[in-house]
């Protein structure tokens, strides 16, 4: 069952297989899918995971998906993926999520600025460092300082260079779709694709950049849903991630994928790929003695473990195991509301492991 909601700031309760409850909350004024808890145990079902949401699955493709979107981010910022976090922070909270998704140049009066504090807490940096890296981009024209606060301006928005980034990002999102749906991975347990009719005002219609502009919206969503389990710590946040990720490689696309799906199916340490601290730095693009800082507390807190000569892995059991299944729930339900908002816009799963020939030709032929 899937609900439209409008209006004032509410708070979902989802309640995830073993009594974890999940909060989404929903902004003013934002029109969203909210997928009843149900519906979290019936998709994407497979027969090796009949009754549990398979959450590892898919997180283990989102995270695939999170590390690609570092040296994207990280090249056109000076190298620094924490300023181009900042920089995608800033932009989103500018401007409507779903109200006008559909519009990439929103009226500069609608545009809605954000303190620099409010920046510091939403992804849990020190004010200082977030004044710092929004002074660089402010600097550089990235940013404009208002009264009200900090807004990327749409002269920025709708600028080649931000034009490629958004074109490389949306190429990276169909490679995990694709790879999603090679494993498996049935996206038409969502429901029937229902598009949403354009504006009227087709001149400022761009239906590419509508969803692009989805998973923008997704990635932010999702890092904040990551924050849960590390004290909103975004930095900290991103290098488990990555670990995680790096850990995941030998079962993501084999026949162990659905093995390993749900939250219940945790891997053994012994099929976990570790990763040194040298390459987890060049994967997240973030300098080396910062990422080995993070490593080694993660270490003293026993979220990670050391295997020797080898580098780190996240442990099979973890005092920090309750979070992360709450944030593991939380993305899953991000997902299933990405997914429905993609078919909204009439983005098509049937045709993403076809070659653009092909999908042109089966689109004419629904059309006839």
């Amino acid at each position: 069952m899937r609900r439209d909601l409008q209006g004032a700031a509410l708070t979902l309760l989802v309640k995830e297989h073993r009594e974890t409850k999940v909060r989404v909350r929903i902004d003013r004024g934002a029109s969203f899918r909210i997928i009843a808890p149900s519906m979290l145990h019936c998709v994407m079902s497979h027969p090796s995971t009949p009754s549990q949401p398979p959450v590892r699955l898919v997180m283990r493709f989102l995270l695939e998906f999170m590390i690609g979107m570092c040296p994207l981010l990280a090249r056109r910022h000076g190298s620094d993926i924490v300023r181009g976090i900042l920089f995608l922070t800033i932009a989103q909270a500018n401007r409507p999520r779903f109200a006008e998704i559909v519009r990439y140049d929103t009226p500069t009066t609608a545009l809605r600025a954000i303190s620099v504090n409010a920046l510091a807490q939403s992804i849990g940096l020190p004010y200082e460092t977030a004044r710092r890296h929004v002074l660089a981009l402010t600097r550089a024209g990235i940013c404009v300082r208002e009264p009200q606060g900090i807004v990327v301006p749409n002269s920025v928005i709708t600028s080649p260079v931000f034009d490629d980034f958004s074109i490389e990002l949306h190429a990276l999102f169909l490679r995990m779709m694709r790879r999603l749906k090679a494993v498996g991975f049935d996206f038409d347990d969502f429901g029937p694709a229902t598009p949403e009719p354009l504006p009227p005002d087709q001149d400022s219609v761009r239906p590419d950049a509508a969803v692009r502009h989805v998973v923008i919206d997704f990635v932010l969503r999702m890092s904040e849903c990551g924050r849960v389990a590390h004290e909103n710590d975004m930095v900290r946040s991103l290098v488990f991630t990555a670990i995680m990720s790096a850990n995941a490689a030998p079962y993501t696309l084999d026949n162990r994928a659905w093995k390993y799906a749900s939250l219940a199916q945790s891997p053994p340490e012994s099929e976990r790929l570790p990763i040194s601290v040298s390459n987890l730095a060049k994967l997240i693009c973030m300098p080396y003695e910062t990422t080995r800082r993070y490593v080694e507390q993660m270490i003293a807190d026993k979220d990670i473990v050391r295997v020797k000569g080898q580098g780190v892995i996240n442990p099979q059991v973890s005092p920090r195991d309750a979070l992360l299944h709450q944030s593991g729930t939380m993305v899953m339900s991000r997902f299933v509301q990405l997914v429905s908002d993609l078919k909204r816009l009439g983005f098509s799963f049937e045709t993403l492991d076809m070659g653009p020939h092909q999908a042109a030709e089966r689109a004419a032929r629904k059309v006839g």
